[in-house]
């Protein structure tokens, strides 16, 4: 009988089928939670996020490593909305707490914690026994039937799913417009670079023609956002009236293609010449030539940035559109350069910084209702919203807008950076910082600020690479020397290069540093409260700022941030 029976008896397979905490269940077959058998709504995603909560529990989960598995990893601001809705949400469900919660608990800056004991309850099924009749087993050929169908199967996916990859995105540098003399032959005059010698330039092109780089840099970048990179201005005009050869330019901006273009005015007549080139082996892919009368060079200007715009795409991406400007968005440039102008001015210290970012704001605002496609004016009001109002969602929805409209804007990411590092988002921040870095490579203005967004993410060694080679681009810069200094400090190489007590001329934040990192934390918690109050436009990175870090445990610290809206 035993035996018998034991000659029967099935296998069986093992897996776990739900979670129990409390007196709650999570079904992960059916993906539903239960509370003493009556069902309670989620919604798929709360489903997911709550069972990799629970799944991890006892350890903090942080909002990175949710976001990899649960969301987009290409999308920052939106998850942070998204997940804090989500916790919400589930929160309600299992009618738990935030302040005092008995399940998820929120790690200031990091992420969650499920915090209750887990228990998993497993299903038991049957598997044919050994003793149980088998098929009668396949020759090796019968089994090709089944094999080679799927490899062909796996070789189209594999197919389908390269073609369905983007490219790389190529790299495009406008060199700067040379004007050109009227003995000279047009064709010729990029050549000069390689060390043709030009005649004396002629007086004859007007002025606004020295803003043709700008106008092609500008409808580049927003043509094909997605399929085109454009290097910035301050890089390329490095190699203004220079004559390094197109393959060192290449090399030096990591571009795959250049535009050369040339002006030329001659008894009233404005003639421009453009043409596309590959950096490898300068061969020309694509000219045209533009003229009319002097007196419509402005419009000569746009027509000319207008054809090159779309002879570029045409002859990169055949089949495609290039993004054309609104016709009003002429009439907002003005206002997003004054918008942009602003913010420089207020954080160089040329002008009060609270004033310069309410001019900032109005000029963005102002722009942006004559073209809301102006992504100059979006991150101008993202820097408004950020350092200025403390607006952390507004902000972060005007950085994203800006970089959707012109994902080659150097200076946006460089400034996007520092809102993700502030957001927690180090790692986050630091990428977008290095893109800021790609695309304006010979920037000294963008490598020492870059300097200064790497020491909040507490990358020192990168810091001092930064600032190292914004001071080979421009020797002698105060700053990018103050960075290195500072960098040096926060390692624990080199005592601060601050004086023990700051003037009080100083910003409260800024002497606030200044006693954390001589270990007087009661006036550096003081100055702080002084610089919350007053709304220092410095606070956003009070969380981050590597100075504060012996200031963490202290629960008025935390009570800054929490005022803030930050954590740690």
């Amino acid at each position: 009988m035993r035996a018998s029976q034991k000659s029967r008896r099935c296998q069986y397979t093992e897996f776990v089928a739900s979670l129990r905490f409390g007196a709650f269940e999570l079904d992960l077959h059916r993906e539903e939670l239960r509370r003493g058998g009556v069902l309670l709504k989620l919604a798929p995603q709360q489903f997911r996020t709550l069972r990799y909560l629970a799944e991890n529990a006892g350890r903090v989960c942080t909002r990175e490593e949710i976001q990899r598995s649960i969301w987009d990893a290409e999308t920052f601001v939106d998850f942070d909305r998204s997940l804090n809705v989500c916790i919400a949400q589930i929160r309600a469900a299992l009618n738990d707490d935030s302040e005092g919660s008995r399940f998820i608990q929120t790690v200031p800056r990091r992420g969650y914690q499920f915090v209750a004991p887990v228990s998993s309850a497993e299903w038991r099924g049957p598997m044919a026994s050994e003793d149980a009749p088998r098929p009668p087993r396949r020759s090796r050929w019968a089994w090709a039937w089944v094999v080679a169908p799927a490899a062909v199967f796996l070789t189209a996916g594999a197919f389908a799913f390269r073609s369905l990859t983007p490219p790389r995105r190529l790299t495009l540098a406008v060199l700067p417009t040379e004007e050109v003399g009227p003995a000279s032959r047009l064709v010729n005059a990029p050549e000069a670079r390689s060390g043709q010698a030009l005649p004396p330039a002629n007086p004859g092109p007007p002025a606004v023609m020295n803003d043709l780089t700008d106008d092609l840099i500008g409808e580049l970048a927003t043509a094909l956002p997605r399929r085109l990179a454009v290097i910035g201005r301050t890089s390329v005009m490095r190699y203004a009236g220079q004559k390094t050869g197109l393959r060192e330019i290449g090399r030096d901006l990591n571009a795959d293609y250049a535009i050369e273009s040339s002006v030329r005015g001659e008894g009233g007549r404005v003639r421009i010449s453009a043409r596309l080139v590959k950096t490898a082996d300068q061969s020309v892919a694509w000219s045209e030539t533009f003229q009319s009368d002097a007196a419509a060079a402005l419009e000569t200007q746009q027509e000319a940035a207008a054809h090159v715009t779309a002879g570029v795409v045409r002859t990169l991406f055949p089949g495609a559109t290039a993004k054309t400007p609104a016709r009003e968005a002429r009439q907002a440039e003005p206002w997003a350069a004054v918008a942009a102008e602003q913010v420089g001015l207020g954080f160089s210290g040329r002008a009060p910084i609270a004033e310069a970012l309410e001019k900032a704001r109005a000029a963005a605002q102002h722009a942006l209702r004559i073209d809301e496609g102006n992504a100059e004016a979006h991150n101008a009001l993202a820097m408004v919203l950020f350092w200025r109002d403390w607006k952390w969602n507004g902000a972060g929805r005007e950085f994203a807008r800006a970089l959707e409209i012109n994902p080659s804007f150097a200076q946006a990411r460089h400034d996007y950076a520092f809102y993700l590092i502030a957001m927690g988002h180090a790692e986050a921040g630091v990428a977008s910082l290095r893109e800021s870095i790609a695309l304006d490579p010979l920037s000294p203005r963008i490598n020492v600020d870059a300097g200064w967004v790497l020491l909040q993410a507490h990358h020192f060694e990168e810091a001092i690479e930064r600032a190292r080679r914004a001071l080979e681009l421009q020797p002698g810069m105060k700053e990018a020397e103050a960075c290195i200094a500072r960098a040096e400090a926060y390692r624990g190489k080199a005592k601060p290069n601050m004086p023990p007590d700051m003037p009080q001329a100083s910003s409260p934040f800024e002497r606030a540093e200044s006693h954390a990192m001589a270990g007087r934390a009661v006036e550096a918690l003081a100055a702080l409260h002084q610089a919350y109050q007053q709304r220092d436009v410095m606070m956003p990175l009070i969380g981050t700022e590597p100075s504060f870090a012996t200031l963490h445990a202290d629960p008025r610290f935390a009570d800054l941030l929490a005022k803030m809206g930050l954590g740690l």
